[in-house]
């Protein structure tokens, strides 16, 4: 990577590597690379602690990414100030149209691909409030307006800053990179860690970024605080996605060379991981969640390969090889990143087990909820998990909310600080901020996988209800998808 590590001003750096010429230059990885980094080819032994190449190239790696986060930060804060100061001439927001972007062939999607179709709609105009009213909701507007600025003015600080210990660790020809000593050793432990940390915050503020908006926007146009289902946020959604892909991979990067530092072989990089372990997992952390929110959990029933009894929707059937293996779920061996996928697993059933509950409750209160079912699926490609229950459903709009950014269903957001009010352990919420699920696409479809759903009719065994399946691709040399 022509790196410029001489450059006096760490500003002038920061822009320098943000240009798409130097963005060209960042790595796509595989699992299998990653997973080989530190791995001697003639002994098949890894390195403790790793090469001081592998740290080198990693953080070259991430000081790229961190510079294209910051410019997309940039580039969203100059539209939040440009789409939120048209009061001057008299025009109110509401009037402009709405890009959304819906897949009406698919279940749901993330918030932008150059596959899909833009259907554009036009805004109500805006409602006749009463001078009063009107000059409280142009207040609270410019209040939540100052509020996604503030966030983004945070990230753009943060990534700033981070860049800034990176650039410090490479310059002057990566002094502590070629002496390596113990201490060197350490140090660049220690900045993995750093970022990491530093970083655990930044999906929830950009997630903050968007909800503020679509509330100044519906404030300005009269509808009032709780924005309506789909408003869009203004911000160009390419941009947010692009961001949080990033934010993933400096998040695998870091977490691979702590894990490599830690003397896992294969880093964060799971070789040879059971599926079936990662299922039970995911199912007994998902029951957990479930029954601290609700008081009840459903069972959960995991089964292996198609089942008439239990029929695959058709609307996903496509997705899975003809090819498939009837063997134990127990024998499914891949390569992955074990963390995203129980990331997935649980998001995935903790909404199939509250749908699964409500079902019940609709029913009488002696009813108890329908089993959810998980189904592992082994084809010649690729392996899918179904993740089925027999709840009430998703609506048409519901389905393509899902994988929308920061569009959740729950009516209050989860706050940790109030959430904490004993020394007991902080409950996981089964719905917040609307970042599970999108987030969970974009994990899987990073190497190659994806995330998708529909509802299905009663058939066979199982009543109606809504199907998610997780597509995982077995060809672990799947090079990283940067962009959408």
């Amino acid at each position: 990577m022509a790196h410029r590590l001489a450059a006096a001003n760490l500003r002038t750096a920061l822009l320098s590597d943000a240009r798409p010429s130097a963005q060209k230059s960042i790595q796509r990885w595989s699992l299998r690379s990653l997973a080989n980094i530190n791995i001697d080819p003639s002994s098949g032994t890894s390195s403790q602690p790793p090469r001081s190449d592998v740290a080198q190239t990693l953080l070259q790696d991430i000081i790229l990414r961190l510079a294209g986060q910051h410019a997309r930060t940039v580039a969203m804060t100059a539209q939040t100030e440009a789409i939120l100061g048209a009061s001057d001439d008299g025009k109110k927001l509401a009037s402009d149209t709405k890009v959304l972007e819906e897949d009406e062939a698919a279940s749901g999607g993330t918030t932008s691909s150059s596959n899909r179709s833009k259907v554009i709609r036009a805004v109500n105009q805006p409602v006749k409030l009463p001078p009063k009213v009107q000059m409280e909701y142009e207040v609270q507007s410019q209040l939540e307006k100052k509020n996604a600025l503030k966030n983004l003015a945070d990230l753009e600080t943060l990534h700033t800053s981070t860049y800034k210990l990176v650039h410090e660790l490479l310059d002057n020809d990566a002094t502590s990179l070629r002496r390596y000593t113990s201490a060197d050793a350490a140090l660049v432990a220690a900045t993995f860690e750093s970022i990491r940390s530093r970083h655990a915050m930044s999906v929830e503020l950009m997630a903050d970024v968007v909800i503020s908006l679509r509330r100044a926007r519906s404030l300005r146009a009269g509808i009032g605080l709780v924005a309506p289902a789909g408003q869009f946020c203004g911000i160009d959604l390419q941009l947010i996605d692009d961001f949080l892909r990033e934010r993933l991979g400096v998040q695998l990067l870091c977490d691979h060379y702590v894990a490599l530092d830690k003397g896992k072989k294969n880093g964060g990089i799971a070789v040879g991981c059971s599926l079936g372990d990662v299922v039970e997992d995911a199912v007994t952390e998902a029951r957990h969640v479930c029954d601290a929110n609700l008081g009840i959990m459903p069972d959960v029933q995991v089964e292996y390969g198609f089942d008439d009894n239990v029929p695959i929707p058709k609307p996903l059937v496509g997705l899975v090889d003809s090819h498939t293996s009837v063997s134990g779920y127990e024998s499914i061996e891949l390569t992955l990143i074990r963390p995203w996928l129980h990331h997935a697993l649980v998001e995935i059933l903790k909404n199939a087990m509250a749908s699964s509950v409500q079902r019940a409750d609709d029913c009488g209160e002696h009813t108890s909820p329908p089993d959810v079912h998980v189904r592992l699926v082994d084809g010649s490609e690729s392996v899918s998990i179904f993740v089925m229950d027999q709840g009430v459903g998703l609506a048409e709009d519901g389905m393509r909310r899902a994988f929308r950014f920061a569009e959740s269903s729950s009516l209050k957001r989860w706050d940790r600080i109030e959430e904490q009010t004993s020394y007991a352990m902080v409950r996981q919420p089964l719905g917040s901020l609307g970042v599970g699920l999108p987030l969970s696409r974009m994990m899987c479809q990073m190497f190659g996988g994806d995330v998708s759903i529909s509802n299905r009719e009663k058939g066979g065994r199982l009543d109606s209800g809504c199907s998610a399946v997780i597509e995982l691709l077995k060809d672990d040399q799947y090079l990283e998808r940067l962009h959408s």
